[in-house]
């Protein structure tokens, strides 16, 4: 997306049709039309193949740094965002994939570890908050409970009934992850009602 006088614009017809899906049929973003964003599902910014014992802190940071920039697309879109607002970002990583087999992928850092390191290095100097995954939903620290990707189902298309995912699908969440995420994050917005949320006004 690009920034186009006060609003973001989509560079082509797929995304804008994306966009309208979702928004109840806007095709761009005006940020005066809104309280706060929330980006989610930035993408994946751990390093697997090697645990983090085998890596020396200053090391597994930089490279969970590099990796973060190059995969992040919330960070591009966040930078353009606040060329026009200066209203309260919320960024969302992807839910860890579930356990496979009983087994988990192993991580460069600890993910509590590297959802802090991203925030203060990538989120904070752009005064976005990040939110990380409802601690109860995960598993040895490396995963979500199988539990929580049990009978996911795909977006709804508008004409078209509910799809359920794959089996095997590791990456997409149920309903009732998203109950427990929005117990979470709901009770951010009301530590910026007052200062921003039109609501207040």
């Amino acid at each position: 997306m690009q920034v186009r006088g006060d609003e973001l614009v989509p560079l082509d017809d797929i995304l804008a049709d994306q966009i309208a899906l979702t928004s109840g049929g806007k095709r761009s973003v005006r940020p005066n039309d809104y309280d706060a964003f929330l980006v989610y599902g930035y993408g994946k910014a751990q390093l697997k193949g090697g645990g983090a014992a085998r890596f020396s802190s200053a090391f597994a940071d930089r490279v969970t740094i590099e990796r973060a920039r190059k995969r992040l697309l919330s960070e591009r879109l966040l930078i353009r965002l606040r060329k026009i607002t200066d209203k309260p970002v919320f960024i969302c990583p992807c839910p860890l994939p579930t356990q496979q087999d009983g087994k988990s992928a192993p991580r460069l850092k600890d993910y509590h570890d590297e959802m802090d390191l991203l925030q203060r290095v990538v989120f904070s100097p752009l005064s976005a908050t990040l939110v990380p995954q409802p601690a109860e939903t995960i598993l040895d620290g490396s995963a979500t409970r199988p539990e929580y990707g049990e009978g996911s189902v795909r977006l709804r298309v508008p004409g078209e009934g509910l799809a359920a995912h794959d089996s095997g699908e590791r990456l997409h969440m149920n309903k009732e992850y998203g109950r427990v995420w929005l117990t979470h994050f709901l009770p951010l917005l009301t530590t910026i009602k007052d200062k921003y949320l039109l609501s207040a006004r």
